[in-house]
């Protein structure tokens, strides 16, 4: 018989061409944030951020255990997570969200864009290479 060797699918190739075609976008989407004076870098071409309402709390330091809302957006906008109070570990996610929340103060609305290489790159049950679009808003340190 015909002897098959590894664990990819048949239709790999696929997988492979949708991931590079997303990390595409998402590096051209991240060019236009870094020229986008409305979006603050935390990492150049890597992770943006914009501030949608002012918090005037406490400032979020090298705390980790946090409160949060929260939803997380795929590139077509379609909500992959919406949490309306959750208390996160932030050691426990994906660097892009650990990082992309650092300095906010209480109460701040922040708008987050978060690279692939910053969140689940090809390492994922969700579309290969997408970025993350994050609506986040601090409620407790």
């Amino acid at each position: 018989g015909d002897i098959r060797c590894g664990f990819f699918p048949d239709n790999y190739k696929h997988y492979i061409d949708q991931a590079r075609k997303n990390i595409s976008e998402a590096n051209a989407l991240f060019d236009n944030l870094a020229k986008n004076k409305e979006y603050y870098p935390i990492v150049e071409s890597k992770l943006y951020y914009k501030t949608l309402k002012e918090g005037n709390g406490q400032k979020l330091g090298d705390q980790t255990v946090v409160t949060l809302k929260y939803q997380i957006m795929d590139p077509n906008d379609d909500c992959l997570v919406t949490e309306s109070k959750k208390t996160l570990d932030l050691s426990k996610t994906i660097p892009g969200f650990a990082h992309g929340i650092k300095g906010m103060r209480i109460g701040e609305i922040r708008e987050i864009f978060i690279h692939p290489s910053f969140a689940y790159g090809v390492y994922t049950l969700l579309d290969k290479g997408i970025y993350l679009k994050v609506k986040v808003t601090l409620l407790d340190i």
